[in-house]
């Protein structure tokens, strides 16, 4: 955003998380990774000289995750899996991913993996 000279950080984003007890998708508040913060910090500088004003201390800070959850480990897969079955590849076998999803996510379509599980077979 043109002329942001000044950034104050709560150090909170909104991530999206799968709850599939519902079969629902939405925005949760976590605490930000320091990478966020770093990142949301150049926004001052990024025209000119700029500051950055953090709602928290150093000492937080340095316990801050480095990076954020990859979404591929809190996202509903279910479409995605599906997907994957269409193709002739259930559970993504031979797929090579840069982050690999929870296992609930990969399990084969005849097997229940718990309660979070989204697909079954029938036979008939």
């Amino acid at each position: 955003m043109p002329g942001v000279r000044v950034v104050v950080d709560a150090g909170l984003a909104r991530v999206p998380r799968a709850d599939l007890s519902r079969g629902l998708s939405s925005l949760v508040t976590v605490r930000a990774s320091r990478a966020a913060g770093t990142q949301r910090a150049g926004r001052a500088g990024r025209e000119g000289p700029g500051a950055v004003y953090r709602c928290w201390t150093a000492a937080e800070h340095d316990r801050l995750p480095a990076h954020g959850e990859p979404e591929v480990a809190t996202a509903d897969l279910t479409a995605f899996a599906l997907e994957l079955a269409c193709w002739g590849a259930p559970g993504g076998a031979g797929l090579a991913l840069p982050d690999a999803p929870r296992r609930p996510h990969c399990s084969s379509p005849g097997r229940r993996s718990g309660p979070s599980a989204r697909w079954t077979t029938t036979a008939g």
